[in-house]
């Protein structure tokens, strides 16, 4: 009998302390969960490039309704903007392309990409410097450049594995395009 006794509470206790790790993991799982689904989202939709200025900075924001790069064509741009940046990104299927404009924000803080590139360069497009970086020699994937208070960037890789990029026969049309 004692035995049994000393069975019984035993797995009792190994129960409570079970069900308390695994209901204070769950507790403070949940609480991070619920903190990141309460963040906003910074980003707003915007119907076309004027409005994504007008929201972002309080000035123009243009880029072309359709973007040619290579052998590939897209056409109307998606808007959003946040305090100090408007985008325009192109939906291209397996190519991600997106440009960028922000106000008081430039580099990282602007395109957000981290990526590790293998190739930079910098290239002059009507006295404006343009700074490139690609997976491969001659073909951009990140493009960086500032005209006044604005910094620009323009991004375009291929998803899937292929590298898509713009050629730097393209950079300038690219670049002058974009106000």
């Amino acid at each position: 009998m004692k035995r049994h006794a000393f069975l019984v509470v035993a797995l009792s206790l190994v129960c409570a302390l079970t069900a308390c790790s695994v209901g204070g993991a769950s507790a403070r799982d949940g609480a991070d969960e619920q903190a990141a689904l309460s963040m906003a989202n910074p980003w707003s939709s915007a119907e076309s490039g004027e409005e994504a200025g007008k929201g972002a900075f309080d000035d123009v924001f243009a880029v072309p309704e359709d973007l040619a790069l290579g052998d590939t064509e897209w056409k109307a741009p998606k808007f959003s903007y946040m305090d100090g940046i408007a985008e325009a990104n192109y939906d291209g299927g397996a190519v991600e392309a997106w440009v960028r404009k922000g106000s008081g924000v430039s580099g990282s803080e602007l395109h957000g990409v981290y990526s590790e590139f293998e190739v930079s360069w910098t290239t002059d497009v009507d006295g404006v410097q343009v700074s490139c970086s690609g997976h491969e020699e001659g073909v951009a994937n990140l493009l960086e450049w500032n005209v006044g208070n604005y910094g620009y960037t323009a991004y375009v890789i291929g998803l899937g594995g292929d590298n898509y990029g713009v050629d730097v026969a393209d950079i300038p049309g690219l670049v002058g395009s974009i106000k």
